[in-house]
């Protein structure tokens, strides 16, 4: 319901949000497989930004036009282990899109090593009327789906954000 709301103030078809085929559908879809097992340690989201705009989904002049069905979906996350073939990510573009760079982009960004390392959070608390708000020990502020999991009432902070809030108490 908030979504709705959010995307009809900024003057969208609310509906979208319950019926999702006014969305429109790409016309292909291709997978971008694992080549090598290991743990997903780090993702280059510039080089995700630039694969994304080789699919139609992102601006490289501002003349450029969107395709609003074009897109990457991430289906794995930092941390996660991968074994050679598991799916990474799902591309969605136009019949008339030649994904080939796109996928070496996406494969490039993604770095699977066979050492797990700890991934930075991508929540690091929440805050509120009470104040702030840490996320506990081993959580991201994200469910497995990748849906937020702070109250609707909190607003998340980026890790970077709580590295400035600290430097400005301790001056």
């Amino acid at each position: 319901a908030k979504f709705q709301e959010f995307v009809e103030a900024q003057g969208g078809d609310g509906r979208i949000v319950q019926e999702r085929s006014l969305l429109g559908m790409a016309a292909r879809s291709e997978e971008v497989l694992a080549v090598h097992a290991g743990y997903i340690v780090r993702m280059d989201s510039a080089e995700l930004g630039r694969a994304s705009i080789l699919l139609g989904a992102g601006r490289a002049k501002k003349n450029d036009t969107l395709d609003l069905t074009a897109g990457i979906k991430l289906n794995r996350r930092c941390g996660d282990h991968v074994s050679e073939g598991d799916v990474l990510a799902t591309l969605f573009f136009s019949g008339l899109v030649d994904p080939t760079e796109a996928k070496t982009k996406i494969i490039a960004s993604i770095h699977v090593e066979s050492e797990r390392v700890l991934c930075s959070e991508l929540v690091a608390g929440t805050v509120d009327g009470a104040g702030w708000h840490d996320v506990p020990d081993g959580r991201d502020g994200r469910n497995r789906d990748g849906d937020a999991e702070h109250p609707a009432d909190t607003l998340p902070f980026a890790s970077g954000v709580r590295q400035q809030q600290r430097r400005r108490v301790r001056r």
